[in-house]
């Protein structure tokens, strides 16, 4: 009964950050930033190339970032304009049942929906742009991590696989997801924990991905 109540309240949480979200990309005035996310959009709409030259900007200015996000919502934008706005919602109230998910393997469920809250609430009430690339990237980051705890089931290590090329294609944030895993790796060095062979197998696959793509 409690992870019912659990359940139905996380529910409720992802249904009003959705809302919220919504309600403020449709109704108050858009970051700086969203704005060259929608023109990205456009353009790969019209184009199916992303900008690479940014001749608004001061004297023009090369853009080299990754893309994906950018097709992802050019694809939604073919169903509608307003879908792009909402999937930008979706992307940001899915972390909420994310990190519900993460804390929920260190506490109980009813504690767990206090960071879950924190997670599908703080981009709408502080106005962060969340028509950014960066909001699909912490989403693909949170699941690196929560499939990373849960890598004996099969399914979480194709995901964790999946995501370790998802990542850099969204954002380069995925250097700061490399840095993290050689922090992690020097922690548990120190802290004398032992990963097993899957675990090592799984960064270090990774760390070489990220780094490869990165490149490319």
């Amino acid at each position: 009964m409690e992870n019912k109540v659990a359940y139905a309240i996380l529910a409720l949480i992802f249904l009003s950050s959705l809302a919220l979200n919504s309600y403020v990309l449709f109704y108050k005035p858009l970051h700086e930033e969203a704005y060259f996310s929608l023109r990205e959009i456009a353009h790969i709409e019209e184009n199916f190339t992303p900008i690479t030259k940014d001749e608004l900007s001061y004297g023009g200015r090369e853009i080299e970032e990754p893309f994906l996000f950018y097709y992802i919502l050019a694809m939604a934008a073919k169903l509608n304009a307003s879908v792009v706005k909402i999937v930008a919602a979706l992307f940001i109230a899915s972390i909420a049942l994310v990190v519900f998910f993460i804390s929920n393997s260190f506490t109980s469920k009813s504690l767990s929906l206090i960071p879950a809250v924190f997670a599908g609430f703080l981009p709408a009430v502080f106005k962060i742009n969340i028509i950014s690339a960066n909001s699909l990237a912490f989403l693909i980051l949170l699941l690196l991590v929560y499939s990373f705890f849960r890598l004996e089931d099969k399914r979480f290590l194709y995901l964790f696989i999946i995501l370790s090329f998802t990542l850099p294609l969204t954002s380069f944030l995925s250097i700061f997801f490399i840095f993290g895993i050689l922090v992690f790796l020097l922690i548990a060095a120190i802290e004398g924990k032992k990963l097993s062979a899957l675990e090592w197998e799984a960064l270090l696959f990774s760390v070489f991905v990220n780094v490869l793509v990165i490149l490319l």
